[in-house]
Order: structure tokens, then C-alpha cells, then sequence
């Protein structure tokens, strides 16, 4: 990311890589930086603290059913296997089309891991624009919130406080919980 820096990859890591040694200026930085990414034909993601994703469209990616089910296996490996809520931040701007099966799959699929806080779309184009208001007007009723934002700061700030939200109510059902075991 920082353009100083030069990246080797670690002979262990995957495509995308999650162990990854630094170079500056031929001198080997201690370490080992833990940054979460894939890529993958349609997207590259990204994972950042807090289960928070940003997936980046491909350009010209034409999204079908079998593409979004490659997205959703993607991001359920990126994800340690104790989740238990996660959140979305989708960039569409490049994407080209995305097909109805798709759409309706990413709005109602029972493969994703961990509870959804909400996903938020955004994009810079009209096109992208065109096709996030086409999502959210034809999908339907959905599994969890989706909202379509001008920017990439509104959006991760709307999807905070939607996990900040979701993990306050987790969090009084717990202690209700408790409660009602000790009054019993």
C-alpha cells in the first residue's frame, strides 16, 4: 500500500496473502504484517478489524450466480471460525452487470458466516449508481439492512454503528439471559 515499501511474499502464503514480509531500502523490517486480503476474477476483498469487509468490483465484472457464490466462499475462508457478526462495505463503481440470480442469492443466501450487521454500497459512477438502485428496488426482502451511500467514509461509518447496534443487543440479551438463570 505504501508505495516506500516493496512486497516479497512468504513462501506460505495463498494468493493474497495474509503472511507477508516487508522490504525497505534492502533491509528486512521485523515480521510479520497480518493484513487480510484476497482477489479473486470479480473483486478484490479485503478484511478489515471488526469482521468488516471491502470487496472492490473488478472492472467490467459481470456478476452471475456462480460468481457471487465464488464471492460469499471467498469471504467465509477470510473469517475465523468463531464469528459472530460481520458487516460489508461493496464498491460497485467498476461493475458491468449483475445478473438476477445473483441479486437475488446475495439478498437472501443462507451461506454467509456469522450474522449480518448490514452492507453498504456505494459508488462513484452513474452507472454503479444505476445498478445499486436496481439492486435495492428489485431484491426484495432481504436477510439483513442494505443501503446504497455516495462514499466510501459514509459507508464504513454507517456499517460501525450498525455492528455497534447489533452487538449492544447481543450484548443485552446476554445479560438478560444471566438474569433470568439466576432467578430461577
Amino acid at each position: 500500500r505504501i508505495s516506500i515499501f516493496k512486497k516479497f511474499r512468504h513462501p506460505d502464503s495463498y494468493r493474497g496473502g495474509f503472511k507477508e514480509i516487508w522490504v525497505k531500502k534492502k533491509r528486512i523490517i521485523w515480521g510479520i504484517l497480518k493484513y487480510n486480503w484476497y482477489e479473486i476474477d470479480i473483486a478484490s476483498i479485503e478484511l478489515f478489524d471488526g469482521n468488516i469487509f471491502h470487496a472492490t468490483a473488478s472492472t467490467g465484472a459481470e456478476i452471475d450466480l456462480d460468481a457471487a457464490k465464488r464471492l460469499i466462499r471467498t469471504t467465509n475462508k477470510m473469517l475465523p471460525d468463531d464469528v459472530k457478526f460481520r458487516a460489508g462495505i461493496y464498491d460497485i463503481s467498476k461493475i458491468a452487470y449483475l445478473h438476477d440470480e445473483a441479486r437475488t442469492y446475495f439478498a437472501t443466501t443462507n451461506d454467509i458466516r456469522g450474522h449480518v450487521a448490514g452492507a453498504a454500497i456505494f459508488s462513484s459512477t452513474f452507472l454503479g449508481t444505476t445498478i445499486g438502485n436496481l439492486f435495492l428496488s428489485l431484491s426484495g426482502s432481504r436477510k439483513f439492512p442494505i443501503r446504497l451511500l455516495s462514499s466510501p467514509i459514509r459507508a464504513e461509518h454507517w456499517v460501525r454503528n450498525q455492528l455497534k447496534k447489533l452487538e449492544a443487543k447481543d450484548t443485552q440479551e446476554q445479560f438478560c439471559i444471566e438474569d433470568r438463570r439466576k432467578v430461577a
